[in-house]
Order: C-alpha cells, then structure tokens, then sequence
C-alpha cells in the first residue's frame, strides 16, 4: 500500500506543504485566542508523520499568541496555515483543515484542543 501524501496551500499560493503518512481527527478549539484569529473556532489536524513546508520566497511567519503556541500564517494573503504547542517538553505540530487540498476522510475528534 502506498504511503497517502497530502497536499495544501495558503490562498495566494505562496506557501504549499505535504503531510506524508497519518494525520489525527480534526481537533476544534473555540478558546477566546482562537475566537480573535479565526472568527470563532479554530479547525486543525495534528501531523504524526513526516511534513515538509514549501516557502520559497519566506512568506511564512510566525505569531506566539501565548507562552505555549506558535501559530504560522502567510505574510502576503494572511492565510493561517499551523499551530504548534510545547507541552511538558514535547511539541506537536497541527495544520488548519481549511488549508488542505483534500481531508474528505478524516472527522472530528472526540477531544478538543484548548490552548
């Protein structure tokens, strides 16, 4: 069985990315930091495998909202693209549903994430 490669972009085009391999269950957040950024809830994938930003020309920055996150959004179209939390030492990486070219088979998680 071939590894599934997964593939996304910012609205302008900018800044692609793969996910090689799993990804979790889509993981909703509504936490007031989420509410300012995206309007009211926040919707992610966390990478479990391999992932590979495509930023050819630097357009990817990066916002410390908190102590504990990172949130990255394209600097030309203002697309948010990932979330990145250090908990207890370790650091996972999540990628905004709404930036995914194709996650038709994947759901909600039972678990929210809280920030």
């Amino acid at each position: 069985m071939a590894e599934e490669i997964r593939k996304g972009h910012c609205l302008c085009g900018a800044i692609s990315y793969e996910i090689k391999g799993e990804v979790g269950g889509v993981d909703v957040c509504h936490c007031r930091i989420c509410q300012r950024i995206y309007g009211y809830v926040g919707a992610f994938v966390s990478v479990k495998d391999s992932f590979t930003i495509f930023d050819s020309e630097q357009k990817l920055k990066w916002y410390k909202p908190s102590k504990h996150t990172m949130r990255g959004f394209c600097s030309t179209c203002g697309s948010a693209l990932f979330f990145s939390r250090t908990k207890d030492g370790s650091k996972s990486m999540s990628v905004l549903v709404g930036s995914i070219d194709s996650l038709s088979d994947v759901g909600i998680s039972a678990n929210p994430i809280h920030n």
